[in-house]
């Protein structure tokens, strides 16, 4: 059973002593118990503490047949004092995220009544609902929480008896029986929950949600907290810096910025297709009429202007088949071939085999990617127009 849960009673302690109860070897290194911890076993989606017992790494904590078990790699001696410190910057953070999580997940329930099905925590926090919310709604959940915050409220531990119990609003992911531990945060939440949490909102600093998804028929959320909001923060203020400056406007007109800097970007585009049309045409025109075949190649040619290219090949008609490509021998090709004659698709597994190629298409037209010499290309292709 579990005993002396010393991590409940005091939340802000780093240090404790206790005394080796067992230790037994477990895969590789050794299963530790105490009297008494000050260690957080991993559940409920919260990772367990880190930290040391006598100056040796504590490297998990998990609870095994209601037993909290340390694991190391190192034995300790059955009946041997030993001095235990936690890594309280990690406790901590796990402590600001957890609590910042129950206010989220509580001012989403209170909202759409949606329920948390899922949750895991670790310098991020992932929060999956089951039902959906926009960006809009979530920054609205985003002000609301760090006003919560900034409040200061307290984090209420409340461990009511059954009938007590039987009163109270509160979530839960399932049924519970026996001793049920209730957080409840003033004008966000009340939930069951058996995780680590500060004594005030206030001690959170701010809560930063990070993206929203779709998820198995709802939203996955990702989140953070504390130290490292302010990091995520100091990040994308850096890159806001830095975007101003590469296009020398202001912090607060970057949006615009960028929004002319993607126009320009689509007419430039659109200028260069039409001249790679035009060029295209132009090459196309100069072959002679009743070719076999023509294979051009180019390493500075994209996808789509080699499939642009290939087209214009064949309504130029100039031979029995036309290949277009753009690669290098060490990387592979991208290709594109066309005919009017033949049924490309009837034997594109054929070319494919012969050249460690993938791809396919219609009996027209055929792309992919070769992985082979490009001398190896052209003396394969070159023997296409015979493969009717």
């Amino acid at each position: 059973m579990l005993f002396n849960q010393l991590y409940y009673k005091y939340p802000y302690q780093k240090e404790f002593d206790a005394v080796v109860r067992t230790c037994i070897p477990y895969n590789n290194g050794y299963a530790i118990t105490l009297d008494q911890t000050l260690f957080y076993p991993e559940g409920g989606g919260e990772p367990s503490d880190t930290g040391t017992l006598n100056g040796v790494p504590v490297l998990d904590v998990q609870i095994l047949d209601d037993i909290i078990v340390h694991f190391m790699n190192v034995p300790i001696e059955e009946g041997t004092t030993v001095h235990g410190e936690i890594d309280w910057k990690h406790r901590f953070h796990l402590m600001q995220c957890h609590t910042a999580e129950h206010i989220v997940s509580g001012l989403i329930h209170q909202k759409f009544g949606y329920e948390n099905v899922g949750f895991h925590m670790n310098e991020v926090v992932t929060l999956d609902l089951n039902g959906p919310v926009s960006m809009s709604d979530i920054l609205e959940i985003e002000r609301q929480a760090n006003r919560i915050v900034y409040e200061n409220v307290p984090v209420l531990v409340l461990l009511p008896n059954e009938s007590e119990l039987a009163t109270l609003e509160y979530r839960s992911k399932k049924e519970l029986t026996g001793q049920v531990r209730i957080i409840k945060i003033p004008g966000a939440d009340s939930c069951a929950c058996c995780g680590m949490h500060v004594a005030k909102t206030g001690e959170i600093g701010s809560v930063k949600l990070l993206s929203l998804t779709k998820y198995k028929g709802g939203v996955r959320i990702e989140m953070t907290a504390g130290y490292h909001a302010m990091l995520d923060y100091q990040e994308k203020h850096e890159k806001c810096v830095e975007i101003s400056r590469l296009l020398s406007v202001k912090q607060e007109d970057i949006i615009d910025g960028v929004k002319k800097l993607k126009e320009e970007l689509s007419a430039r585009d659109q200028r260069i297709a039409m001249i790679n049309r035009q060029l295209f045409e132009l090459k196309a025109a100069g072959y002679d009429n009743g070719l076999d075949h023509i294979i051009e190649s180019d390493s500075s040619w994209s996808p789509l202007e080699i499939r642009i290219f290939c087209e214009t090949l064949r309504k130029a008609d100039k031979a029995a088949v036309n290949a277009v490509l753009s690669g290098n021998d060490e990387d592979g090709y991208y290709y594109c071939i066309s005919s009017n004659s033949m049924n490309l698709k009837n034997i594109s597994k054929q070319i494919n085999e012969c050249l460690n190629g993938r791809g396919g298409g219609s009996p027209r037209m055929i792309q992919g990617t070769f992985h082979a010499p490009l001398a190896a290309i052209r003396e394969s292709l070159s023997t296409l127009s015979m493969m009717k």
